[in-house]
C-alpha cells in the first residue's frame, strides 16, 4: 500500500490514507513520515451504522475522486460510503480464507463488489478461492500482484554479511512469519533436496518480522 501511494503521488495524484484507529502503528508512522495526510475511522461492532455515517461525513470533506479499500471491513463500509457519496470505489483483497468461511461475510463482500467499479486480489489463488465460494459472476474479479520497488542490491556485500560460500546458491523467502505463509512447508520441501547429488550447495534464508 505504501509503494502504491508513493507511485500515485509521483504521478501527480493526491493520496489520502484512511485507516482504523486501532490499526498497525508502524504503518501510520511510515505514512506520516512520508508526508501523507491520514485520517481514521472507528468500528465499535461488526455491524455499525453509526460508524458508516461517521465515515461518510469524514470522506465527504476530503473531496475524493476514487476510494480504494483494502480488505474486508473497508471493502464493505467503503463501498457503502462511496455509493452514498457518488464516488468510484475499488476493492483489493489481500487474503480471503477467513472471509469466505462465514456466510454473512460472503454475502457482504458480494454486495460490496456489486457496488464497486472493480474488485481485485493480489494473487491468482485468492481470486480462484473467492470465485469458488461466492457467485461474483465470470470475470468480475481481477488480479494485480503486489508491486516491489526496483532497488539495486549489493550482491557481494550481502553474501559476505550472510557468510555464504562462493559455491552456495542462496534461496530467499520474504514474508510475515505466520503459519499461513507456509514457511514450514518450504523448509520441509527444501530438506528433501539435501541428498540430491546433482544440485549445487544451497542455503535457505528466511526474512520476516
Amino acid at each position: 500500500m505504501i509503494e502504491l501511494a508513493r507511485e500515485l503521488r509521483r504521478r501527480g495524484h493526491t493520496v489520502i490514507a484512511v485507516g482504523p484507529e486501532e490499526g498497525p502503528g508502524w504503518l501510520s508512522g511510515k505514512l506520516r513520515a512520508l508526508g501523507f495526510e491520514r485520517h481514521t475511522y472507528r468500528l465499535d461492532r461488526p455491524v455499525d451504522p453509526r460508524a458508516l455515517m461517521r465515515m461518510i461525513r469524514m470522506l465527504r470533506g476530503l473531496h475524493l475522486d476514487v476510494i480504494h479499500s483494502h480488505e474486508f471491513d473497508m471493502a464493505f463500509y467503503g463501498a457503502l460510503a462511496a455509493r452514498r457519496l457518488g464516488v468510484r470505489h475499488v476493492i483489493t483483497m489481500h487474503g480471503s480464507d477467513q472471509v469466505m468461511a462465514v456466510a454473512r461475510r460472503r454475502w457482504a463482500l458480494r454486495l460490496a463488489a456489486s457496488l464497486s467499479s472493480a474488485t481485485l486480489t493480489v494473487s491468482d489463488h485468492s481470486r480462484e478461492y473467492m470465485e469458488a465460494h461466492v457467485p461474483f459472476g465470470a470475470g468480475r474479479i481481477g488480479v494485480v500482484h503486489n508491486g516491489v520497488p526496483d532497488r539495486p542490491g549489493e550482491r557481494e556485500a550481502t553474501r559476505e554479511a550472510l557468510k555464504l560460500d562462493e559455491d552456495e546458491v542462496m534461496v530467499l523467502s520474504v514474508g510475515n512469519l505466520r503459519p499461513r505463509k507456509g514457511h514450514a512447508v518450504l523448509v520441509e520441501a527444501m530438506g528433501t533436496l539435501s541428498d540430491d547429488p546433482d544440485l549445487p550447495r544451497w542455503r535457505l534464508v528466511i526474512a520476516g518480522d
